[in-house]
């Protein structure tokens, strides 16, 4: 979560110093569908900045808070610069 990079970015850091992938959750938890799609825009965005600038590197991974996930969603995701979205699990 972006939130929580803000306040542990030497945790986040030194994750991604020691090889693990750093990807985004969003910025604040929000459901997806709990979102406009615009408000979706924004906290996704805001975590995928927050997280490159303490790591130096690219964010390349999301996950929708408790696997969230919408279609309109997936759109945005990939317009924000994400390469993948993992919050799609079979039940």
């Amino acid at each position: 979560m972006g939130w929580l990079a803000e306040r542990c970015p030497d945790l986040v850091r030194e994750i991604h110093e020691r090889g693990y992938e750093v990807a985004s959750h969003g910025y604040g938890h929000v459901l997806v569908h709990h979102q406009s799609p615009e408000e979706f825009r924004k906290d996704i965005s805001r975590a995928k900045g927050i997280l490159e600038d303490i790591i130096g590197d690219r964010v390349l991974g999301y996950r929708a808070p408790s696997f969230s996930i919408t279609d309109w969603a997936v759109e945005i995701i990939k317009e924000v610069g994400y390469q993948y979205d993992s919050s799609l699990m079979p039940a």
